[in-house]
């Protein structure tokens, strides 16, 4: 039986002081599991340490099975290219369908859309009968027919699936186990992605609550700390025979007494209570971590063109396609779409 685990994981990158990764315990199994977070929590790092790339600088990394990672780059050629279209055995032909690969696309890489690439990458993997599948971001610039069709690729994988994306549609369609990796460490729900944002949500507002109730806590005894503090103080004034009479003796034997019977010791004895009652409190609450939210979003500015942009009716023909451009006027402030299936000429035309 195939398998990931990993135990008590530190890892640091050479130029930070702080680690990415902190006791950080997470384990892998049959089924697709979704790895989330946000951007520098260490979605990819956690990859290229299960592929062997990266290395951990403590902690266990346990591994079975042959291991196949598909990168989020489309940018390299994959090796092994030429292989897959020269083989016709059934389970290649059935990929080659599954995924809509035509096959004039083995001799045109460079030309070839991400969605595209990023589809003949996905069927190289599957081709490769691993029991270990790792996937970085497989829809990322692919529009919505190439998602169905990468998700019902990936679909018929049956080992252990890793997969990160920020496709909601995807990780809900696709896994039934979720990851959360947030401060250093890893949060699993055996659910989809929509149910344990959810209860990661709610987890980290009753966290927020408690450790807001303990800071209140702590306060409280540091307050009460000072207080004893100050009766103590006081009492210590009485102890002192400064001030008194060389000839009282009996004010000095009075003072010699409450020494002998320990006058001031059950404060003291109290303080020291009330201290390790808020070491304890403020320990408890520096082991809760919540990591810093921020409001996300994009802005668009005025922006200070003032002239309009006309472009011609134009009909261009490449080896491969042939795009007629519409005339196209935009004033200031207009925003245009352009759509397409991956493949259909979107970057192509841009680019001319």
């Amino acid at each position: 039986m195939s398998f990931i685990q990993l135990e008590n994981i530190n890892f640091s990158y050479n130029e930070t002081r702080l680690p990415l990764f902190s006791d950080l315990s997470v384990n892998f199994h049959t089924g697709w599991s979704s790895l989330c977070g946000p951007n520098g929590s260490g979605k990819t790092t956690l990859i290229k340490l299960i592929t062997g790339e990266f290395r951990q600088d403590t902690g266990t990394l346990r591994k079975k099975g042959d291991l196949i990672s598909v990168p989020q780059s489309t940018e390299n050629q994959p090796p092994l290219l030429e292989d897959f279209f020269g083989n016709y055995s059934k389970e290649a032909i059935y990929l080659r369908e599954k995924l809509e690969i035509k096959e004039d696309w083995n001799s045109r890489w460079e030309s070839l859309s991400i969605g595209e690439r990023k589809r003949l990458q996905i069927a190289l993997a599957l081709s490769s009968s691993c029991e270990i599948l790792l996937v970085d971001e497989p829809t990322n610039h692919v529009d919505f027919e190439s998602k169905k069709i990468i998700l019902n690729a990936l679909k018929s994988f049956s080992g252990v699936g890793i997969l990160v994306s920020h496709d909601r549609l995807l990780l809900n369609e696709l896994c039934e186990k979720t990851i959360f990796l947030e401060g250093g460490k890893a949060f699993s729900y055996a659910t989809s992605y929509s149910e344990a944002k959810k209860e990661h949500a709610t987890n980290k507002d009753q966290k927020l609550k408690l450790k807001d109730k303990l800071q209140e806590e702590q306060k409280r005894l540091g307050k009460a700390v000072q207080a004893q503090q100050e009766k103590i103080d006081q009492g210590s004034k009485h102890l002192s025979k400064k001030g008194i009479s060389a000839k009282d003796h009996d004010a000095k034997e009075k003072v010699n007494q409450a020494k002998l019977f320990g006058a001031g010791f059950s404060d003291s004895r109290k303080k020291q209570t009330l201290q390790k009652r808020e070491e304890k409190v403020k320990e408890q609450k520096e082991s809760i971590h919540l990591e810093k939210t921020y409001e996300l979003g994009i802005f668009f500015g005025n922006s200070p063109r003032v002239k309009n942009v006309f472009l011609e009716e134009e009909i261009y023909s490449l080896a491969y396609l042939k795009i007629k451009q519409p005339r196209v006027a935009l004033k200031k402030g207009d925003k245009l779409a352009i759509t397409g299936r991956n493949g259909a000429g979107k970057s192509t035309l841009l680019k001319l």
